[in-house]
């Protein structure tokens, strides 16, 4: 009904699926698909981010055949059409030779199926997933030279195998172009001093606009931006609002001394942060502005508890 005539595969049952759909709502159409390859690689990275390995829940595998399988199912569907390959080995991925390891693998692929029945890989979805820097300890992978690097092995891997080396790349490179962009704001709310333990800074967000830290032990780092010029003094547990004692964003924040009312700033805040956001203890999310050339703008206004009640239903 949509329109929509290309797609990506990533279980045996799709394709029959998507072959009745077609020819269902859209006769005449010719649906272009992608294989989504499982190459059963490990990218080295949270193992809740790893999704090329061969017990994923994402993909295809190579090596136990399930690939070529959904290939021949394909081409039985005179509404279906084998254009392409796709494959996603993982997301915070900073091992470059992981990635290489990868695109080899998939071009090997390619070249048995053409081989094999006559494949032609139009085109090649290398996913995304390049590393970010959350914090002053870690470096974020140089996308031009890693953009560089790739086109280097994928031509010289396609002119290796005699494949067509005129076809369309896909990336995609969301975290990597967008975490940098954005920076979460908190306002201090209380200071909790255990004499000989730690000190806590409690702030008016946390688990439910930012899961990360809990979900995949995250780090990340803070300054006061109402008191940016100022060092740091002294170390603070960055405690959040929500009832789990696992509500911490950051374990070790080096702050000046800081005090009820500061606001708490935490970068590299534009990539999995409001899109995972939740109403947890029914905790309305934040608000989104804008900031461009020095000008502000609200994008995304503050939500209330009549916006969280507004779907229950009177019994």
């Amino acid at each position: 009904d949509s329109n929509i005539t290309h797609f990506v595969v990533d279980n045996l049952d799709e394709i029959s699926r998507l072959s009745h759909l077609a020819s269902v709502h859209s006769p005449s159409a010719i649906c272009h698909l992608l294989i989504r390859l499982s190459p059963n690689i490990d990218a080295h990275t949270h193992r809740y981010m790893t999704t090329g390995v061969a017990d994923s829940k994402f993909g295809l595998g190579i090596s136990n055949g399930m690939a070529e399988r959904a290939a021949r199912e394909i081409l039985k569907h005179k509404n279906l059409k084998l254009v392409g390959l796709h494959f996603h080995i993982g997301s915070q991925v900073f091992d470059t030779d992981a990635l290489r390891e990868a695109l080899n693998a998939v071009l090997e692929v390619a070249a048995d199926w053409q081989a094999k029945f006559n494949f032609a890989l139009r085109e090649l979805n290398i996913g995304g997933g390049w590393g970010v820097a959350y914090n002053e300890t870690q470096s974020t992978l140089d996308i031009e030279t890693f953009a560089e690097n790739t086109t280097n092995v994928l031509r010289e891997g396609l002119r290796a195998r005699g494949l067509n080396e005129n076809l369309k790349l896909i990336v995609e490179p969301g975290r990597g172009l967008i975490a940098r962009a954005g920076v979460a704001l908190y306002r201090v709310g209380s200071v909790k001093e255990i004499p000989n333990v730690r000190n806590y800074v409690a702030i008016d967000g946390g688990m439910g606009d930012n899961v990360r830290p809990a979900l995949y032990g995250a780090h990340y780092s803070a300054f006061l931006a109402n008191r940016i010029h100022e060092n740091p003094t002294r170390e603070y547990a960055i405690a959040g609002r929500y009832c789990e004692q696992g509500d911490v964003l950051i374990e070790r924040a080096q702050l000046p001394e800081t005090r009820v009312g500061d606001l708490l700033a935490i970068p590299v805040a534009g990539a999995y942060q409001l899109p995972m956001a939740s109403n947890y203890n029914l905790i309305p999310r934040p608000a989104v502005i804008l900031v461009n050339d020095g000008n502000a703008k609200l994008v995304r206004r503050r939500e209330t508890i009549e916006d969280m009640l507004a779907c229950d239903i009177d019994v």
